[in-house]
C-alpha cells in the first residue's frame, strides 16, 4: 500500500519495508516509489530471508530487477494517458555497442492528480547501465539509477463509524494549498556488479553499491475535530528525512560429486553492509490542540499562510544506523535424483545505533537452514523447510534488569507442493508458520521494557500461474494468513492480530488471445483483487475491548485489453470497474466520537483508466 511516491510491504503477516530490493541492494526505505516501466521484473521470497541477506524480517522480501544491458538490441517510446490528467513518458534504448560493450538507457516520467483536491505528484527518473564483457560470458557492469519526485502534503483521510458510510466528501482534502510546499523526494543507486565464470559451472558474483536518499518537506494533519465532525482542527509539520545504505557482496556456486548418485549444489559467501536513517521534525509551538486552524467540511475555506513555518517546535535530530559482516554457506546433496537435502547456515555480527537511547548493541548470531525435497517425478515435488532470521534491536528506554537488548529471532517451518505442467502450468501450495520472538515490550507495571514479546504467524498459500489453454494464461493467488501476539509482558496485549494484515486475500487474473483472423492481434482479460477485513489496531494504543476491530474487506474488479500492429502496441486498462468505495488502509481510533470510536483511512481510488502506446523502433 502507498501513494504515488512510496509504498509500504505486509508479507505473511510482517511489515518488511526494510526488505524491497533492487537488483540485491537493499535494507534501504526507498524515498521515492519505482517506476514499472524501468522494472524487468519482481521476484518474491516468502518466509525468513536472512540467510540471503544476513539479517531482516522474517516475512520475506521482494526484489525490483530493473532493466538490464543484457546485449539484447531494444528501441522503444512509451507514451500514456489517463484519469485524473495522468501523463506518461517512457524510453527504453539498449544493445551491443561492440564486441565487449553493452550499454542500455532507461529514462522517463509522470504527472498525475487524484480524485480528492489538490492533490498532485511527479516523478522522473533515469536508468543506466554498461556491462563490460570478457573471457567466456564474464562481465563487469556499472549502473547508474536516479528517482526524482513531488508531491502535495496531502492530509487526505475520511471517517466512519462502520467502515462504509463515510463522514467526508469523496473529494475533500483538509490540507491548505496556499501553505504548504509540498514534499520531494529522491533516491541515486550507485551499483558495480562482476560475474566471472570458472568453468564447470562453477562461478564468483560480486557487488559493491551505494544508495542515499531524502523525504523533505512540510504538511497538516488533524488534531481534533468536532462532535459533528464538520470542523477540523489542523496542526502543521516539518520533516527532513535522509537516509542511505553501503553494501558489498561476493558468492561462489557452482556443482560436484562425491558418488556416482550423488550431486551437491554449493553456494558460498560474504556480506557486508552499513544502513542509516537521520530524521529531523517539527510542529506547532503550543499545546493548544483543537483549537486552531478550523476548516468547516461543508464550506471550506482554504486560507491559511506561511507565517506558521517561523513558528514550530524543533525536536532533536533522530539517528539510526546498522552495520553488519555475515558468511554464509549452503549446499543442496541430491540424492539418486529423488531427495534433496538442503543444510546451510550464516553466521552474522551487527552493530546498531539508536540515538533514542545512545546505545550501541553489538550482537554475532549464527542462523541454521535445512530443508528435505522428495522429487515424486522431473516435474513434481513435496518440500519442508525450517529456516532462522534475526534482526538487532534498539529500544527508546530501560531495560529490566539493565544492559542492552538482544536481537529480535525469528524462525520459519514450512510445508509445500511444487508442480510444473508441460512446461507451461505452475502449482505452487504450502503451509507456513513463522515466529519472531525476544520482541522489546514494556511492562505496565513499571514502564520498563521487557524481552518477553513474541508474535506468531501462520497460515496457507496457493497459487496457479500460467497457461491453461494456447490461448488462455491466468495468474491465481490464494493466502490465508493468522498473525497475532502471543507472548507480552502486559497480559492484555495477548491476542491483538498484526496491523494492516488481512486474514483472507485472493486475487486472479485471465487472458485470452484471439488465435486467428482479423483480431488475430488482440489479447484481453479481467481481474479481481479481494481482500478480506484488514485489522486496524495497534497493541497499545487501542482500547483492548477493541482488538479484533478491523476494517470490511474488499474486492475491486480490473479489465484489460492489448492491440498490436506493426510496430506498434496499444494497451488500455480500466481500474475499479464497478466503483467499489472502500477504505484501503486505515486505523481505529477506540477513543474518538465520544468514546464511541471511529475508523480513519485512505480511500481507494474510484473508476479510473489508464491508456498507453508503445512504438518499437526495430
Amino acid at each position: 500500500y502507498g501513494n504515488d511516491n512510496d509504498f509500504a510491504f505486509i508479507i505473511r503477516g510482517t511489515n518488511a519495508t526494510n526488505n524491497i530490493f533492487r537488483n540485491g541492494v537493499g535494507s534501504y526505505w526507498w524515498n521515492q516509489q519505482s517506476d514499472a516501466y524501468m522494472i524487468e521484473r519482481v521476484e518474491f521470497v516468502k518466509g525468513p530471508s536472512g540467510f540471503m541477506i544476513g539479517n531482516s524480517e522474517p516475512g520475506g522480501l521482494l526484489n525490483e530487477v530493473t532493466k538490464q544491458a543484457d546485449g539484447v538490441k531494444v528501441g522503444e517510446v512509451m507514451v500514456g494517458s489517463g484519469s485524473y490528467n495522468l501523463a506518461r513518458l517512457g524510453v527504453d534504448i539498449g544493445g551491443e555497442l561492440n564486441d565487449r560493450f553493452n550499454a542500455r538507457l532507461v529514462a522517463g516520467g509522470q504527472y498525475t492528480e487524484t480524485f480528492y483536491d489538490f492533490y498532485e505528484s511527479n516523478r522522473t527518473y533515469i536508468v543506466g547501465s554498461l556491462r563490460y564483457k570478457y573471457g567466456n560470458n564474464s562481465y563487469i557492469q556499472a549502473e547508474v539509477n536516479r528517482m526524482d519526485g513531488w508531491f502535495t502534503a496531502d492530509n487526505y483521510s475520511n471517517f466512519t463509524e462502520d467502515g462504509e458510510n463515510f463522514y467526508f466528501p469523496e473529494s475533500f482534502n483538509s490540507a491548505d494549498p496556499n501553505a504548504l510546499d509540498g514534499l520531494e523526494t529522491d533516491d541515486t543507486y550507485l551499483r558495480v556488479s562482476h560475474e566471472h565464470k570458472l568453468g564447470n559451472g562453477w562461478s564468483i558474483r560480486s557487488q559493491v553499491a551505494h544508495v542515499e536518499g531524502q523525504w523533505d518537506g512540510d504538511g497538516v494533519y488533524t488534531a481534533a475535530f468536532s462532535s459533528d465532525y464538520d470542523t477540523l482542527y489542523r496542526e502543521f509539520w516539518q520533516n527532513n528525512w535522509t537516509n542511505g545504505v553501503r553494501t558489498a557482496q561476493s558468492y561462489l556456486d557452482g556443482k560436484f560429486k562425491t558418488g556416482a548418485n550423488i550431486e551437491h549444489s554449493f553456494l558460498g559467501g560474504i556480506d557486508y553492509g552499513d544502513t542509516w536513517i537521520e530524521s529531523t521534525w517539527g510542529d506547532e509551538a503550543g499545546d493548544d490542540w483543537g483549537a486552531r486552524n478550523a476548516i468547516v467540511v461543508s464550506n471550506p475555506t482554504y486560507n491559511l499562510t506561511r507565517e506558521w513555518a517561523n513558528n514550530l517546535n524543533e525536536y532533536p535530530t533522530w539517528e539510526s544506523s546498522t552495520e553488519w559482516l555475515s558468511a554464509y554457506v549452503q549446499d543442496h546433496i541430491k540424492l539418486y535424483n529423488k531427495v534433496v537435502v538442503t543444510v546451510a547456515g550464516r553466521l552474522t555480527r551487527t552493530k546498531a545505533y539508536n540515538s533514542w537511547d545512545s546505545l550501541t548493541v553489538k550482537n554475532t548470531k549464527f542462523t541454521p537452514r535445512f530443508g528435505l525435497t522428495y522429487l515424486l517425478n522431473k516435474n513434481m515435488s513435496f518440500y519442508g523447510i525450517f529456516d532462522q532470521t534475526f534482526l538487532p534491536q534498539t529500544v527508546n528506554g530501560a531495560i529490566e534488569g539493565g544492559g542492552s537488548p538482544r536481537p529480535l529471532t525469528g524462525s520459519n517451518l514450512e510445508f509445500g507442493y511444487k508442480a510444473e505442467l508441460n512446461k507451461r502450468l505452475a502449482i505452487n501450495a504450502s503451509a507456513f508458520r513463522t515466529v519472531k520472538n525476544d520482541i522489546l515490550v514494556q511492562n505496565p507495571l513499571n514502564q520498563l521494557y521487557q524481552q518477553r514479546g513474541q508474535i506468531v504467524s501462520k497460515g496457507i498459500e496457493a497459487s496457479v500461474i500460467g497457461q491453461l489453454t494456447d490461448n488462455i494464461i491466468a495468474n491465481i493467488n490464494y493466502t490465508l494468513t493468522d498473525a497475532k501476539i502471543t507472548e507480552d509482558a502486559d497480559p492484555e496485549m495477548i491476542g491483538f492480530p498484526n496491523y494492516g494484515v488481512p486474514r483472507h486475500v485472493f486475487n486472479g487474473m485471465v487472458r485470452y488471445s484471439v488465435p486467428r483472423g482479423v483480431l488475430k492481434n488482440l489479447s484481453f482479460g479481467a481481474g479481481v483483487q479481494y481482500t478480506d477485513d484488514i485489522s486496524v489496531v495497534w497493541a497499545g494504543w487501542t482500547d483492548v475491548e477493541d482488538k479484533d476491530k478491523t476494517l470490511p474487506g474488499y474486492a475491486i474488479w480490473d479489465t484489460n485489453i492489448t492491440y498490436n500492429w506493426n510496430r506498434f502496441t496499444f494497451q488500455g486498462n480500466l481500474y475499479n470497474i464497478f466503483d467499489k468505495r472502500a477504505l484501503s488502509s486505515g486505523w481505529w481510533d477506540s477513543y474518538a466520537n465520544d468514546g464511541e470510536g471511529i475508523y480513519s483511512g485512505a480511500l481507494i481510488t474510484p473508476t479510473n483508466f489508464r491508456v498507453n502506446v508503445f512504438y518499437k523502433f526495430f
